[in-house]
């Protein structure tokens, strides 16, 4: 291990071996069936952190290890019994690999090459379709690749490191190798997920695990590519992007290992003909000229960037060879920035390039970053959300806008001064960023109202991830120091484009504007429901006797939390406590509760809930309305009465309430083809 490691190594090793003790705590929890979902997730962010640090540190075996722990412990359905033995042999690997000796750095000399890289990888079993994906990328100028396979596909990333992976989930191995391939990817690759409205897909579940996108998988081959060049754009805005032009491809080459060295994207001209053409298909943060080259010099080129009201602005450094008195005066008065004289140190390029970039950085931040939290601001996030509306309506992709509000700012700031409140704001913005993916639009606008640009979810996933943060966000306390500390609840508007037809212009588009009014609506529904909690734009004036689910369950203090989990999420819960009284309200013609989907308790007072089902089958309740049973029961003989009588869906007791809301999401959620419920 290097001298720097080793003195961090002695610093951090303490903190290293208590994340590992968690998670042992975890799997010995998991052992006795005492694991509940939320240690879970503690001990999975662990395992997390000591995939990370572990390698670098030199423990490249614990590396893996916490990886694969990582991966059992985020499954969404909860780890399965057997699979706690094998939790338990890691995380004693795991400690034992990080009390020994980590191991020393390949020598300098000796270590591989790094990886190429490309544009485009395109893994997917058809190997057609793949291949005129492929044909359509390269004859548009990008580099692409076909892996048949999620095997072939590492195979390919061993050498080979696209910006981007289209991933068609229809694969020989079945979904599941798909989404444990995405899982595996998406942390250091953006990958694009092909999708189809009857497929078994769960768009939240490949959100969860990192997906950037979602594409029609009936869209021709030409207009998936033109999302892919979206998807470049707009990793290319957040890169920092070097283009440097020199007729010499050694100087080229020496500064491209020099500045990707310091994670910057370097782009290449050896042909100062190409300029204009280059600069359209790079849009550079900085301009590298050599002072001479065939053809035109470094400061013609100069000259006429600053005179191009397009490029007037980029920053121009101008590399030169000359000593002779007076070209440090050219060089300016032709327009550049600054300059280096070559032979140039490594050090001094990449020093006097940051410097250049952080004024640059200043000047776009202020513009566009709200100073506060440090999100997206306003116009800023409306730029960003309405090239997603253009995507959408394009690509007939779903996209949800969520617009947020802490509950009582203005009591936040009377009882904990400004400096409490700015840290609520500070907290509820760190909190935002870490819940929704890198591809949402993450914004503050106004005061305590954070608005949210979801592209690929509908409003049934939008929905339960919003809810899903609202519950979050109501355990950690806030606060500008440890006496002044305090919790906070959150409301939220949730809006959809697709449900917005009514509000089109005359031309029959929705703009940004007409997609926020509608979720703020929704959000002041939610305020004067009381706050802490979601309501859905369209859903607001629904009638009396309609609700989302009607919750048949005796038991007083389940029966509270589901109905509050239900009500977080902006769903419209009608509660009832007995068999019989389910039967009168639920059953007949026209009965007096009209419910989309029923939660149905087995054991009941006065008709158990078998016998409540059969008779709503009777009454003819099942062909309008979806039932879920509840039951301490879990023998398959009684699960399939359950399904026979009618049920759409099956739950034991206990229960993890987050599993039981997605059951209920996806329950809600119309089958392909069906029209959308009222």
């Amino acid at each position: 291990m290097a001298a720097g490691l080793s003195a961090i190594w002695a610093r951090r090793r303490d903190d290293v071996l208590a994340a590992v003790e968690v998670v042992e705590d975890a799997v010995l929890d998991g052992l006795v069936g005492e694991l509940d979902d939320a240690r879970r997730e503690v001990a999975r962010r662990q395992a997390h952190k000591l995939a990370g640090s572990a390698g670098t540190f030199g423990f490249l075996a614990a590396g893996e290890m916490a990886r694969e722990i990582e991966g059992i412990l985020d499954q969404p359905e909860g780890v399965a019994a057997d699979q706690f033995r094998r939790l338990a042999d890691l995380v004693l690997s795991l400690r034992e690999a990080l009390e020994a000796d980590p191991a020393d750095p390949a020598d300098p000399a000796e270590a591989p090459a790094p990886a190429a890289t490309g544009d485009l990888l395109v893994v997917g079993s058809d190997r057609e379709r793949m291949q005129r994906l492929a044909d359509e990328a390269a004859a548009r100028g990008l580099e692409a690749s076909v892996a048949l396979s999620p095997m072939e596909a590492h195979e390919v990333l061993e050498h080979w490191r696209p910006r981007i992976v289209l991933l068609d989930p229809v694969l020989s191995e079945g979904i599941q190798a798909a989404l444990a391939f995405l899982t595996e990817v998406a942390p250091s690759v953006p990958v694009l997920v092909l999708t189809d409205p009857a497929g078994e897909l769960d768009r939240l579940d490949v959100a969860r695990r990192g997906g950037r996108g979602f594409l029609p998988r009936s869209l021709p081959v030409a207009g998936l590519i033109d999302f892919v060049f979206g998807l470049r754009e707009r990793l290319r805005a957040n890169e920092t992007t070097i283009l440097a032009v020199d007729d010499d491809l050694g100087i080229l080459d020496t500064i491209r290992g020099v500045l990707e060295a310091d994670q910057l994207t370097v782009e290449l001209c050896s042909e100062p003909s190409r300029l204009w053409e280059e600069l359209e298909r790079v849009n550079p943060d900085l301009l590298m000229l050599d002072i001479e080259m065939p053809g035109a010099s470094g400061l013609e080129l100069c000259r006429a960037v600053r005179n191009d009201p397009r490029w007037s602005a980029l920053p121009v450094l101008v590399l030169t060879g000359r000593s002779e008195p007076g070209t440090a005066e050219d060089i300016f008065v032709a327009g550049a920035d600054d300059y280096i004289a070559k032979p140039f140190g490594g050090r001094e390029l990449s020093a006097r390039i940051a410097n250049r970039l952080e004024r640059v950085r200043l000047l776009r931040d202020m513009a566009d970053t709200d100073h506060l939290t440090g999100l997206a601001n306003r116009r800023r996030a409306v730029e960003a959300i309405d090239t997603f509306r253009l995507l959408s309506q394009r690509g007939g992709q779903p996209l949800c806008l969520a617009v947020f509000d802490i509950d009582g700012l203005k009591q936040i700031n009377r009882a904990l001064g400004h400096a409490g409140g700015d840290a609520a704001l500070r907290g509820v913005a760190r909190a935002l960023t870490q819940h929704f993916r890198g591809e949402d639009i993450v914004s503050r606008w106004d005061g305590g109202e954070f608005v949210i640009g979801m592209f690929g979810m509908t409003i049934a996933d939008g929905r339960q991830r919003v809810g899903e943060f609202v519950e979050q966000i109501r355990v950690v306390a806030f606060g500008a120091d440890a006496v002044h500390r305090t919790t906070i609840t959150v409301s939220a508007g949730l809006a959809e484009l697709a449900d917005l037809a009514d509000l089109a212009d005359a031309g029959g588009a929705i703009d940004v504007e007409a997609l926020y009014r509608a979720a703020d609506e929704a959000l002041a529904a939610a305020k004067t429901a009381g706050g802490d909690r979601v309501r859905v734009a369209g859903q607001l004036d629904a009638v009396a006797t309609a609700f989302d689910v009607a919750l048949v369950e005796d038991d007083e203090m389940l029966g509270d939390l589901l109905e509050h989990a239900l009500v977080t999420r902006g769903y419209r819960p009608r509660r009832i406590l007995d068999g019989m009284q389910a039967v009168a309200l639920l059953g007949g013609v026209d009965p007096p509760v009209v419910a989309r989907l029923i939660v149905l308790d087995w054991d009941l007072p006065s008709l158990d809930g078998l016998s409540v089902l059969r008779a709503l089958s009777e009454a003819g309740t099942l062909r309008r309305t979806r039932v879920i049973m509840l039951t301490g029961r879990a023998t398959e003989g009684e699960v399939l009465e359950a399904l026979e009588a009618g049920a759409c869906d099956h739950v034991a007791k206990p229960f993890s309430v987050p599993v039981l809301m997605q059951r209920i999401r996806r329950a809600l959620e119309p089958p392909p083809g069906d029209p959308p419920s009222p």
